[in-house]
């Protein structure tokens, strides 16, 4: 995937990609008055009864919050927390407008929305 590619995603996209490499399920039940596809999360994803569902709007959200975000980079396994690292940075580095601060302390100030892209990229290299 690239930087044009992943800018291209909508906002409800990035979101649920984040959700779904946290653990989050979309599952084929919809809420009956909206016809809104729900998620599950955990062990309950398989499970008809007793099960939790939620809307994308319930689910946490990535794009907006650093403690959600926080909690989606603790999922990172094997090479990953490396490539999150230099997708973040040239991902923020993109987003400047002048030079500024070079290097890792750029990732710093990094947004919640510019970790779940950075994170899209990551999982899907």
């Amino acid at each position: 995937m690239t930087l044009e590619e992943l800018r291209a995603m909508s906002y409800a996209e990035l979101k649920g990609r984040v959700a779904e490499f946290c653990g989050w399920k979309r599952t084929d039940w919809t809420q009956p008055d909206t016809a809104t596809k729900l998620w599950t999360r955990g062990e309950c994803a398989n499970n008809l009864h007793g099960v939790r569902c939620y809307t994308l709007d319930n689910i946490p959200d990535y794009p907006a919050d650093l403690n959600a975000m926080r909690e989606a980079e603790e999922n990172l396994k094997g090479p990953q927390p490396g490539d999150y690292d230099m997708s973040l940075w040239i991902i923020v580095k993109a987003d400047w407008k002048t030079e500024g601060q070079k290097g890792i302390v750029a990732n710093w100030h990094a947004t919640a929305r510019q970790r779940a892209e950075a994170l899209v990229l990551t999982i899907n290299k």
